[in-house]
């Protein structure tokens, strides 16, 4: 029995030793199996990531370029309007979503999400979203009504107007006071000018006014005849021309006054003359024994007539 026993053990040992590398094979296989069955759900759930994840930033991406089709838009129709090539310088909501449906099913759907992103970002991104009242503060997007650009694009030529206009208006202002002040400045140098000019044919008038009276004065010393006086508007006639009359009203007025309270030779009177009272001058300096003097001047000794010999010296 016991060579029997023996002589049956290699079988044995054969028999455990393929069960256990069926059993190991087995389990191989399983955890194999386990494996990737796990990267495959691994795969399937990165495969699932990725598409949410393309489909976010395709989403994201439709938004930025409705956002700035839209900034775009609403900065040309701010821009034309300030300029003064639009009456309207908002667009409604409603002709805002038919433009973008316009442009696609896409633009649409990033519209809608556009407004949302606005009320939710708070920034200035250079669209305004109004309601039914302009002051108003918007917080829903069902209660806006219009969308408005806080950055409007404007050509050179109207921002070089727009900028010109703006500067003027700041410094009119400054710009009336010099003027006032240069205005003042020259209307005073005008006024010094025209006085001087009238003091001076006032003098002139004055001189002319004079020599009138002295030589009507010495008429009067040879013709007896003659009054001892004469009236102020008969001299003002024979100095002043008719068309000039009005134009030397006031040198005249100057120089008769000057007359009355600076000259000593001249008296005024009152004097009736063909029925009128009239004022007249009169000249009252005596006139002096002689007149003129003599035009051969007396002799004078005027050193030696004869020069001397040198030799007689």
């Amino acid at each position: 029995p016991y060579s029997r026993l023996f002589g049956s053990e290699p079988m044995v040992l054969l028999t455990a030793a393929c069960l256990f590398f069926l059993l190991l094979g087995l389990g191989y296989l399983r955890v194999r199996g386990r494996a990737e069955a796990e990267a495959q759900e691994r795969l399937d759930v990165r495969s699932a990531f990725g598409e949410e994840l393309r489909e976010k930033q395709t989403k994201e991406k439709n938004l930025m370029s409705t956002l700035h089709i839209l900034h775009d838009k609403l900065a040309k129709i701010a821009g034309d309007h300030d300029c003064g090539d639009s009456v309207n310088r908002s667009l409604s909501v409603r002709e805002a979503a038919e433009y973008f449906i316009s442009l696609g099913p896409d633009y649409e759907e990033a519209f809608n999400s556009s407004l949302q992103w606005i009320l939710d970002t708070g920034d200035d991104m250079g669209i305004k979203c109004v309601g039914d009242i302009s002051d108003e503060m918007v917080t829903n997007t069902t209660a806006i009504k219009y969308l408005e650009s806080t950055r409007p694009q404007m050509s050179f030529v109207c921002r070089f107007r727009r900028a010109f206009i703006t500067v003027t208006h700041r410094l009119s202002p400054i710009i009336l006071g010099v003027g006032i002040v240069w205005g003042v400045f020259y209307y005073v140098k005008y006024r010094w000018t025209k006085e001087e000019e009238e003091t001076r044919q006032m003098y002139d008038m004055v001189v002319k006014i004079i020599d009138v009276l002295r030589s009507h004065n010495d008429a009067c010393h040879e013709n007896k005849d003659l009054q001892p006086y004469m009236p102020i508007l008969h001299v003002r006639d024979s100095l002043v021309q008719p068309q000039d009359r009005i134009k030397f009203k006031k040198v005249w007025d100057r120089a008769v006054d000057f007359v009355g309270s600076n000259e000593s030779r001249v008296r005024m009177e009152r004097r009736r003359i063909g029925g009128t009272e009239l004022l007249v001058w009169r000249w009252i300096q005596p006139s002096a024994p002689c007149d003129k003097t003599l035009a051969v001047p007396s002799k004078v000794w005027q050193g030696q007539a004869l020069h001397l010999d040198r030799k007689s010296t």
